[in-house]
């Protein structure tokens, strides 16, 4: 029963989310929207955006991978990760597991081996995430429906550091006496340091962690600052401060186990974030073009991963991917 319910919660939130969004700004004005897109603009920006993404995430993977679990080239990364695009578009996790199965079949590395690397890209990239979010309400306040989120991700982000900080530090002194004693006398720590889920972290130095972050970077970036294209394909705008307040936040709830993907919760929020500042073409309401916006850039970038998936998988055979 937890496990359906884990399964289909995020779905139906999506469905809720999406009818909710789909009541207040109904299908026809999401198709008049439409016919104010700049089709050439649109879709070099969708095409040079999916590449970029494709290739900051290929070049850290494989370092990664190569640091801590085996030696793996751009190319063979390249479909490996292409691949799993597919099935990221059932489950996230799944696609996860979908390379650490991937890697043992065709190099023998051992599977939590490698859900660890993964796991430490994933503490990083939500550290960075949130980081952005962090800073962008001393930059200016995040208010969402007349409510300022301020002190909320104040004491979230206290709270988000203090966890993190003693994580990598538990990690980083794990070798030195005083961990040492406490792992003797707690066994909590003496299971962590054996499990293979997390050898990442063991064999991580301080370089190797500020490497990943450097690597993981630049997906973070080209999320936050893809906005202004797409806006600049409905022929609409918004400043720069409300893309930097904003455009964090959102990204974080994107992250966050709430619906696959951050589908239905990202529109929603770019929605009433960016309805009383964006600046679009006579006839169209604030609202049509920031959900028709981000759903049709979402739908392309699902069709591309969809596309570059079936090439890839098609390039590797597919049992490779699945569990015996």
């Amino acid at each position: 029963m937890k496990k359906i319910l884990q399964q289909w919660v995020p779905w139906i939130v999506v469905v809720l989310v999406f009818y909710l969004l789909f009541q207040k700004i109904p299908p026809s004005e999401i198709f008049e929207t439409f016919s104010y897109v700049r089709l050439g603009p649109f879709i070099f920006y969708s095409l040079v955006y999916f590449l970029l993404m494709l290739v900051f995430d290929v070049v850290s993977l494989e370092w990664i991978f190569r640091r801590f679990v085996t030696h793996v080239g751009f190319v063979e990364t390249l479909y490996m990760r292409g691949a799993t695009y597919l099935l990221m578009l059932l489950n996230y996790n799944l696609a996860q597991g979908g390379m650490a199965l991937y890697l043992r079949k065709t190099h023998q590395a051992p599977t939590f081996q490698t859900l660890g690397a993964i796991f430490l890209t994933g503490v990083v990239d939500l550290t960075l995430v949130f980081s952005f979010s962090f800073v962008a309400i001393f930059y200016g306040d995040v208010v969402y429906r007349g409510v300022s989120l301020r002190p909320f991700i104040l004491n979230f982000g206290a709270v988000f550091y203090a966890l993190v900080c003693m994580w990598f530090l538990f990690w980083f002194c794990h070798n030195t006496l005083f961990v040492k004693k406490l792992t003797r006398k707690w066994g909590l720590f003496q299971w962590v340091l054996n499990k293979k889920l997390f050898i990442a972290f063991r064999e991580m130095e301080v370089r190797d962690l500020f490497m990943v972050m450097l690597l993981r970077l630049p997906l973070t970036l080209t999320i936050m600052f893809s906005v202004p294209f797409i806006l600049h394909a409905f022929q609409s705008s918004v400043s720069f401060h409300h893309i930097f307040t904003y455009i964090p936040v959102v990204m974080f709830v994107g992250t966050l186990p709430i619906t696959p993907a951050g589908m239905g919760t990202g529109q929603a929020l770019m929605v009433d974030f960016f309805k009383g500042s964006l600046v679009g073409p006579a006839g169209l309401t604030a609202e049509q073009i920031l959900f028709s916006s981000s759903l049709i850039w979402a739908f392309v970038n699902l069709v591309l991963k969809s596309i570059f998936g079936a090439y890839c998988l098609h390039k590797k055979s597919r049992h490779l991917f699945m569990p015996n």
